[in-house]
Order: C-alpha cells, then structure tokens, then sequence
C-alpha cells in the first residue's frame, strides 16, 4: 500500500489520506521510477537508485534507444510485484523528451504506464 498521488500530488478525500493498493500501486511505483533521475541531488536519495537518462539519452548526441529500452526494462523489473514488462522508448530530440509507454505483468495483474521525460527537469 502506497500513498496515493495524481499529478504528483497526494490525495485527500474528506480530510483523509488515500492510498493505493494492488495494481493501482505498482503502476505508480513504476511511474515513479521512471521518473526518478539517478544523482537527484539531495542527502536523502541513494545516488546509484534511478534512470541514468543524462549518460544514456539527453547527455549524448545520438541517444542508444536500445540501450535505454534494456536500462529502463531492468528498472521496471526491479519494482516490487512486477513479473515481466514490455515498452517501447520514443525519444524526440526536437522537444528534448522521451516517452516511455507499456505493459508491465504483475502479480496483481497487468499494468499499463506511460511516462513522459523531460531534458529539462
């Protein structure tokens, strides 16, 4: 059970916390690691954790999308619940953004993603 956050804000209903159980929690899980940088800056993050998207996609002149689709599939895979994953990586160097769209299986059934990454973060 994980709290639960739409637009990157968490949820209140009639002054409670919501939370997110089941499907609905590994696919923010998933959201939210792809979503997460490796060195974020701050104390509190482990800087080995995240996407190495600066050495792999916006830091390089021709981005390796394989590469990135095997980096991010790892990732995924290493999320609580997820059993296997497929996605497909579409990098726009014009608008400096990948989207990452697919279909995890879980044990709690299948789970649909797609994230969209900005250069500028």
């Amino acid at each position: 059970m994980d709290i639960k956050i739409v637009d990157g804000d968490m949820v209140i209903e009639n002054g409670e916390l919501q939370f997110g159980t089941g499907q609905e929690a590994i696919g923010q899980d998933i959201e939210m690691a792809l979503e997460t940088w490796q060195t974020e800056s701050g104390t509190a993050y482990d800087q080995t954790q995240g996407v190495p998207y600066l050495d792999v996609i916006f830091g390089r002149k021709n981005p390796d999308i394989d590469a990135t689709q095997h980096i991010l599939k790892q990732i995924i895979l290493s999320r609580p619940g997820v059993l296997s994953c497929e996605l497909a990586p579409v990098f726009d160097r014009t608008g400096g953004t990948l989207t990452v769209t697919g279909t995890a299986s879980t044990i709690e059934g299948n789970v649909d993603f797609s994230q969209i990454i900005k250069a500028a973060q």
